[in-house]
């Protein structure tokens, strides 16, 4: 199996949902009230503006589970060799 076919494995099994998540929360969060924090205050929040905070979610939580990264991520260490 080869790296991109095992990241995408990974991800399916929900096996980067752990680092994914935690990012997701925090930037994600950040990012949506930087843009649409004073409409959503305002109580003038469209379907638009919470699709777009959807796609803000979306967005660094596919990053963060992208597929060169979770091989890597999920191949065991080897404990350094004793000389």
């Amino acid at each position: 199996m080869d790296r991109a076919t095992r990241g995408i494995v990974l991800i399916l099994r929900g096996h980067t949902a752990p680092t994914a998540g935690p990012i997701a929360a925090v930037v994600d969060t950040t990012h949506s009230l930087a843009n649409q924090g004073e409409i959503i205050v305002t109580g003038q929040a469209s379907i638009l503006v919470w699709i777009r905070i959807a796609i803000n979610y979306a967005c660094p939580s596919t990053s963060a589970a992208s597929p060169t990264r979770a091989p890597a991520a999920a191949e065991p260490t080897q404990p350094p060799a004793h000389q």
